[in-house]
């Protein structure tokens, strides 16, 4: 047996228009403050203010986020990423995210798959929820992040 696959990489803002196809999997890695990856990226901090994730940052996570769900054909993935470990742009997105899309459901990532992958303890990483969650301050050596895996019901 034979499989295929194909990627399309676009601009958030053209994803919103009407596509000629619906894709199996779709990664969203959105813009956000990078408050995880502040000990890399200095300057970060004086260029980003909490007004900034509030009023420009979380707006945009939340379009990009429905331009990317009508991508998702029934059954299949879409997979939310940031290097941010705020609440606003974390969780409290998805769950956003969730009650403006009832045909969507938060598909918990299992520890097994992680471990395959290589990492050492992963029930450091993966939150009650079922998302990934990283912390500088927890884990040392990873820059924080935040990642969920969002399943199209129908």
């Amino acid at each position: 047996s034979s499989s295929s696959s194909s990627s399309s990489s676009r601009d958030g803002a053209e994803a919103a228009r009407p596509q000629s196809s619906l894709w199996d999997k779709v990664l969203l890695d959105a813009p956000c403050s990078g408050s995880g990856v502040l000990a890399k990226r200095a300057d970060m901090r004086w260029r980003r203010s909490a007004q900034d994730v509030e009023a420009v940052l979380v707006p945009l996570q939340a379009e990009l986020l429905d331009s990317a769900a009508a991508l998702v054909r029934p059954g299949g993935l879409l997979v939310y990423s940031i290097c941010s470990i705020e609440e606003d742009e974390g969780p409290q997105q998805v769950a956003a995210f969730l009650a403006r899309h009832s045909n969507f459901q938060l598909e918990p990532i299992k520890l097994a798959n992680l471990s395959d992958l290589g990492v050492v303890d992963a029930s450091l990483v993966v939150s009650p929820e079922g998302t990934i969650a990283t912390f500088p301050h927890r884990q040392g050596v990873m820059d924080g992040s935040f990642a969920s895996r969002l399943r199209r019901l129908h």
